[in-house]
């Protein structure tokens, strides 16, 4: 088993609260990890984070795993090990 911590920010906060630990087999990526969120907290969470045309993360939100964006790592494939932080961070507005 590995487990990760997850921190969610802003609208996604306010769905899984602020931090989590979650449990995956086998040798899983951060892809296999927002699968089990989904499957855990529900199938809005999968819609506002994922394409529905293009079944990939929408391209504002940016997740990191342990302070590293996965965009520059292997994206979605990012492998995890145990004990690794992801922060999931959705679109922000401001001024």
């Amino acid at each position: 088993m590995v487990t990760v911590k997850v921190k969610a920010f802003a609208t996604v906060r306010s769905l899984l609260g602020s931090s989590l630990e979650m449990e995956l087999k086998g040798n899983p990526t951060v892809y296999d990890l927002l699968n089990e969120i989904f499957r855990k907290y529900g199938v809005h969470i999968r819609e506002m984070m994922i394409n529905p045309q293009t079944g990939k993360l929408f391209e504002y939100f940016k997740i990191l795993r342990n302070g590293r964006n996965i965009d520059f790592l292997q994206g979605l494939d990012t492998p995890l090990e145990n004990g690794d932080e992801i922060a999931i961070f959705p679109p922000v507005g401001g001024g």
